[in-house]
């Protein structure tokens, strides 16, 4: 846990109520509404927060710093107590409320960056590879069926130029010829037909987008179309700021 000390007291000149925390402070309410029952350093007030980005309240513990000073937790005095954030606190004979929430709140600000957690990604270069050589053989596919497209034409047309010019004892073979071009023209209908190649880049990208992922459980943002060897050496996720650890 993160733990911040404060000590809380009268604002000098102002009459703010004044919370220092070593040599920086801040201050909370309106000029003038501080009474003179509450001293320059009238109690202090210690607060645990979570280590993590949310910073939550664990514990607080106020305690009175004077003999001649007075402090109120839910009406009665106290010299020191464990409190929590719905607590009233009030200070001096004149029973000054605090604005505990608005302290605790603004002693918050003063705590340092939380530690980033780190999160491996090595299991991702298998994820980006198979999407990389997945998406490179369907647009070989693509094209391969592309070409296999245009051999009936050329088949057709060499068919129909050699019909005029060979003897016609070689006239059968043109015939076989065509058939083939038509045989090769269905079936690259049917595989044309069960081969739609915007429907399987949809279904590899929407694959791709679901795994190629942030691997802090509380961000899993799509990392992006950055290639392995590149997001191995970034410092972390830009969404959630948690850092990437690689053994690669």
């Amino acid at each position: 846990m993160a733990n911040i000390e404060a000590i809380i007291g009268k604002e000098e000149g102002l009459h703010r109520l004044l919370i220092k925390i070593g040599q920086k402070a801040f201050v909370v309410g309106n000029p003038q509404s501080v009474p003179n029952s509450v001293s320059r350093t009238h109690c202090s007030l210690s607060v645990d927060y979570s280590d993590d980005t949310a910073r939550q309240v664990k514990k607080i513990r106020i305690q009175n710093m004077k003999s001649e000073n007075t402090t109120y937790v839910d009406g009665q005095e106290i010299e020191s107590k464990i409190i929590n954030e719905s607590s009233q606190v009030q200070l001096g004979s004149d029973r000054y409320i605090v604005a505990l929430k608005q302290v605790i709140d603004g002693m918050r600000k003063f705590l340092p960056p939380p530690p980033q957690e780190e999160h491996p990604i090595d299991h991702l270069e298998k994820i980006w590879n198979c999407y990389h050589e997945t998406k490179l053989n369907l647009q070989k596919k693509q094209h391969s069926l592309g070409l296999w497209a245009r051999i009936p034409m050329f088949f057709s047309m060499g068919a129909g130029v050699l019909t005029a010019v060979v003897p016609n004892e070689y006239k059968p073979y043109l015939v076989v010829l065509t058939a083939l071009s038509l045989i090769i023209m269905i079936w690259g209908f049917v595989q044309q037909k069960n081969f739609v190649f915007s429907e399987e880049m949809d279904k590899l990208e929407n694959w791709f987008q679901d795994n190629y992922i942030c691997p802090n459980p509380e961000c899993h943002h799509f990392i992006g179309n950055v290639p392995f060897k590149i997001l191995k050496t970034n410092p972390g996720c830009v969404f959630c700021k948690c850092k990437y650890k690689s053994k690669k």
